[in-house]
């Protein structure tokens, strides 16, 4: 059983509301803070050169099962928000460096209980993204998780979709976004956990270790599909 939440999950948003909170983020997103979570093209590819053929066939298995995870999900009717089961928390990150420590310290929490330090995980991480995988597998057995370069909106949203209603974990996703003010804050680059997706793919539920650390920033929001997408540029589920 997962542990009493620090923050919990927050409730659904209606479409009224959830475009009152694009509109917010719109007028009041926060200057660029710096470079927090570092991410390359050929991070990928370094990745998938120094796995082990095991590795591989995992990678491969869970990539063909997750191209198809969500082809009879989609509804006909009003869409239903599916979220990871149980209480999970947001840690809030510790310094402006430490966003992918912060989502790492939350799924490794939410996934097998272990409370790690933010400063301990840094210490192996140091901003680099493509690092998560590799750490996390060693620290839980609940899903085994891979790195990919910036997904198109469809496979962004499978892969989502199949951690959260398979895997039963969330996702994490490094989003940049420099030049438009459509979130709470600009940056070059910035982990968040992904915990919940509507069924129709059409809405992703963000957990943000910026949460009350950045002004008008909440621990966890909705955001369109398509927004996400455009803004992610790598992702590890």
């Amino acid at each position: 059983m997962k542990l009493t939440a620090i923050k919990r999950i927050a409730a659904c948003v209606s479409a009224a509301a959830l475009l009152t909170t694009f509109s917010a983020a719109t007028a009041s997103a926060a200057a660029v803070k710096g470079d927090y979570a570092r991410a390359s093209a050929s991070d990928v590819q370094n990745y998938m050169n120094t796995r082990s053929p095991k590795e591989l066939k995992l990678i491969r298995e869970k990539e063909k099962q997750s191209s198809k995870a969500s082809a009879s999900a989609v509804t006909k009717g009003a869409a239903t928000k599916i979220s990871i089961p149980g209480v999970f928390w947001m840690y809030q990150q510790e310094t402006d460096t430490y966003c992918v420590p912060a989502c790492i310290q939350s799924a490794v929490r939410y996934l097998s209980g272990t409370i790690l330090s933010q400063a301990d995980i840094n210490s192996y991480i140091n901003m680099d993204f493509s690092k998560i995988p590799a750490y996390v597998n060693g620290k839980e057995n609940q899903c085994y998780y891979i790195l990919v370069n910036a997904p198109n909106q469809t496979s962004l949203c499978n892969k989502i979709y199949y951690d959260i209603v398979t895997e039963q974990a969330p996702a994490f996703l490094r989003i940049a976004n420099t030049s438009s003010a459509t979130w709470y804050y600009l940056t070059y680059g910035h982990c968040v956990l992904s915990n919940a997706i509507y069924d129709d793919l059409s809405i992703i539920q963000l957990a943000d270790p910026l949460g009350g650390r950045v002004s008008g920033c909440p621990y966890y929001y909705l955001k369109s599909a398509s927004l996400v997408s455009a803004y992610t540029t790598h992702m590890c589920y």
